[in-house]
């Protein structure tokens, strides 16, 4: 399912899932101090995603930026 999110929040994650945050900035070129919230946008959109698979899902998760 992680494929099915934008390259950058994929790559972000798997790299998070490895254990490499330190390399996510340096990967896609962003600032160290937006690493964070690149994660935590990407989880948000990754659950997002599966709620949506999960029909019997009550609850949706939303990007406040869309």
């Amino acid at each position: 399912m992680i494929r099915r999110l934008p390259e950058p929040y994929a790559e972000a994650l798997e790299l998070h899932d490895q254990g490499r945050d330190d390399a996510i900035a340096e990967r896609l070129g962003i600032e160290p101090n937006a690493v964070g919230p690149l994660i935590d946008l990407g989880e948000a959109k990754l659950a997002q995603l599966a709620a949506s698979d999960d029909p019997s899902s009550a609850s949706r998760i939303t990007d406040p930026s869309e």
